[in-house]
């Protein structure tokens, strides 16, 4: 009887250990800090559940497609478009830095995420929602 209580509370400790380790090696994983594209408006990268170069390249993607004015321009009617499997979203203005742009770009139905952050010094962006600025 005390050898099966005895497996049983070293297995208990195991596997709480086992998922533990997996669960801060998933959370390790999910959020990465990507730096910003070099010679574009594009300063500030970050991916969740998604690696740094593809995170990179989705924002280098918008960054061409807003540079020469393509679907991921920033206008105020069109304000979602596409980049690979993304669906990109923006929103200009936000806390600490009114003239700047959010874009978010997610996998439908998917948990994969990619936000990026606009200069808006260095791109022409329509003026902030509620008049700020």
């Amino acid at each position: 009887m005390r050898l099966r209580n005895g497996a049983a509370a070293a297995l208990v400790t195991v596997s709480a250990v086992a998922a533990t380790a997996a669960w801060t090696a998933t959370a390790e994983a999910v959020d990465v800090r990507c730096g910003a594209l070099r010679g574009t408006a594009v300063f500030k990268i970050e991916g969740e559940r998604v690696r740094c170069p593809e995170a990179r390249t989705i924002a280098r993607l918008h960054a061409r497609s807003v540079a020469r004015r393509g679907a991921c321009a920033f206008r105020l009617r069109d304000r979602v478009c596409t980049v690979r499997r993304y669906r990109c979203s923006f929103r200009v203005g936000f806390r600490g830095r009114p003239r700047d742009a959010f874009v978010l770009c997610l996998v439908p139905r998917r948990p994969f995420k990619v936000q990026f952050l606009y200069d808006g010094r260095k791109v022409r962006l329509p003026p902030p929602a509620g008049g700020a600025g």
